[in-house]
């Protein structure tokens, strides 16, 4: 009697393999290939299999986006342009994300429980504030959101407790769908951040942050006094600098010490004016403010030149109220309508635009030579009327040409 038969094949423990019973497929350097399913010991051996694969078939293939858990590749057609057919991503993530969308759901099935997900936290947050801008593109049938801002009842009754002065920023959103999550944050009695309205938006535009900025004037802020602290992004300048809501008094307008650092040490490498940079801006006393300013332009005069434009806010041709007034001005004056002239002894008639009250339509002589005007104004304040500004756009000058030097930007740094 053979007892090997009884106990089982020689060499055989009666152990079996778990990776035989499981069927896991792991990746095999000899073997050097790759199939769906397979799994890595880290992001480093996905790194290296990918390589080695691409020599062995002769492909190219090109690394879209690199993170700490994850690592996405497509391969490229023999052109040299990125195919569909022949795009596959590889990460040791797929599982982990498939389990995440079979829990939470897709992107699309998310966004799309959006509205529904907003009308809870409304009912959930007694007097919190939404507010929807939809594309203005989209189908009569099914509105898609391009904006969407709110801002959470108890938040904005905190805010009204806390110092009048707010910051803003935005940030990228990650995701199947891209875009900005613009922000405002004060700080309370305890010297804690807290946030008070958010808003989801496709860029970083002119448009989106004044949008942004007027619903939280009309909505969280009303007329409350603020400061408003910021990077120098040309949207949230020209919001604060042409919407009514948040003319001075009620809206103050300066930028975040921290970004004005930051950009400076982009251009002038310097421990010594990197710390110089910050005493002269966080400084409260003439004395010491004036020592830094001695101390930087010691440094580097171009520097304090720099951190001298960006202290004053002016990137202008005027201060940043004289600009609000021009450019107030010089939109009324495209409404103008000018009916007679004489270019050569340069004198125009200018009518106003007819209102619905039934105001305006009235007629103004300019002496465009002698700088007056019939309203009185522009010789009275040596700053042109907005008749002046059509009559100066209709001969296409520059309106800064008939601007008093008193009110440049040049003379107010001085």
């Amino acid at each position: 009697m053979n007892l090997m038969n009884d106990i089982g094949d020689e060499g055989d423990d009666g152990v079996v393999d778990i990776h035989e019973k499981i069927h896991l497929d792991f990746w095999n350097e000899s073997e050097n290939k790759i199939r769906v399913g397979m799994l890595f010991e880290n992001k480093d051996q996905v790194k290296k299999a990918v390589r080695l694969w691409s020599i062995k078939q002769n492909r190219e293939f090109k690394v879209c986006e690199s993170k700490s858990s994850f690592w996405i590749a497509k391969c490229k057609t023999l052109g040299g342009e990125e195919g569909s057919s022949n795009t596959d991503p590889y990460t040791p993530q797929c599982a982990w994300r498939k389990a995440i969308e079979n829990i939470y759901g897709t992107w699309e099935s998310n966004f799309a429980e959006l509205p529904k997900y907003i009308s809870t936290l409304q009912t959930s947050n007694p007097n919190t504030v939404v507010k929807w801008f939809h594309n203005p593109n989209g189908s009569s049938h099914v509105a898609t959101f391009k904006y969407i801002f709110w801002a959470f009842g108890p938040a904005i009754n905190a805010f009204h407790l806390c110092r009048p002065v707010i910051s803003i920023d935005a940030c990228h959103l990650r995701g199947s769908y891209k875009g900005k999550m613009l922000i405002a944050v004060t700080k309370d009695a305890n010297n804690n951040i807290l946030p008070v309205s958010y808003a989801i938006v496709d860029e970083e535009t002119t448009h989106s942050w004044s949008w942004f900025l007027y619903q939280f004037r009309h909505f969280v802020a009303q007329d409350r006094q603020l400061c408003v602290i910021s990077d120098r992004h040309q949207g949230i300048i020209h919001a604060m600098a042409n919407l009514e809501e948040w003319e001075e008094p009620l809206g103050y307008h300066r930028f975040c010490l921290r970004h004005i650092r930051s950009n400076l040490m982009k251009k002038y490498k310097n421990v010594r004016l990197k710390s110089f940079c910050w005493d002269t801006g966080s400084t409260t006393q003439k004395r010491k403010f004036v020592k830094y300013k001695k101390q930087i332009k010691a440094i580097n005069l171009e520097a304090w030149q720099k951190l001298s434009d960006a202290a004053m806010n002016c990137n202008t041709p005027l201060p940043s109220r004289m600009w609000r007034l021009f450019r107030k001005r010089d939109t009324s004056a495209q409404s103008h309508t000018l009916t007679e002239f004489n270019y050569n002894e340069g004198v125009y008639r200018i009518v106003t635009k007819l209102r619905i009250n039934e105001n305006g339509g009235n007629t103004h002589t300019i002496s465009y030579y002698q700088h007056t005007c019939t309203r009185g104004k522009w010789q009275m304040k040596r700053f042109p009327c907005s008749h002046a500004l059509a009559v100066c756009r209709f001969r296409g000058d520059n309106p800064f040409s008939i601007i008093n030097h008193v009110y440049t930007t040049v003379t107010y740094k001085q």
